[in-house]
């Protein structure tokens, strides 16, 4: 599509640019990591582990160079993510468990050095749905169920004093129809 063709474009430039200039390295990560989620989505595994790979390692090193900057961990926290999404797509569930559980520590490790940003506060209740997610399929479901419910008591209190975005309050919304077609 119009987006594949745009990254694709993009990232010569992105590379010659974080060449010259490591500042731009975060620009080269971003793009590789849409070339593989794009790749995700029309299953082209091998392009997708290509790209994803390079992103995962580009975002290790730029969040290991400064460890106190919060918008690179969130980056590695992602990065994580999407290993974890090209894992399951594999069929390697071990491995996504591992990328899941690393970015949840990433996440949590935010959201706990200032709980008064809602934005890392809705973050780590997403992460926890989607570990709990995971550890429900993975033979652990108590662990999985009490991090859904600890999920969604947050989302639930985000939402009781007006603080979820779209994103929050669409994962709210799935957890509510969850949970009442559960009873």
């Amino acid at each position: 599509g119009d987006a594949q063709g745009f990254y694709e474009q993009a990232l010569p430039v992105f590379r010659q640019l974080a060449h010259i200039d490591p500042d731009f390295s975060r620009d080269l990560s971003l793009c590789l990591s849409k070339l593989g989620e794009l790749g995700l989505a029309r299953e082209d595994l091998p392009a997708a582990r290509t790209a994803l790979e390079e992103h995962f390692a580009l975002a290790t090193r730029i969040a290991n160079e400064d460890v106190h900057d919060i918008d690179h961990q969130r980056d590695l926290a992602g990065a994580h993510g999407r290993m974890a999404k090209l894992a399951a797509a594999k069929g390697g569930i071990r491995d996504a468990l591992s990328h899941t559980e690393a970015a949840h520590n990433i996440i949590e490790a935010v959201a706990e050095s200032d709980r008064s940003n809602i934005s890392s506060q809705q973050d780590l209740a997403g992460s926890l749905f989607n570990l709990g997610m995971l550890f429900a399929r993975t033979g652990d479901p108590a662990r999985g169920a009490r991090m859904v419910n600890q999920s969604f008591t947050m989302l639930k209190q985000m939402d009781r004093a007006d603080q979820l975005d779209a994103k929050g309050r669409s994962l709210l919304q799935h957890m509510r129809g969850m949970f009442e077609r559960s009873e």
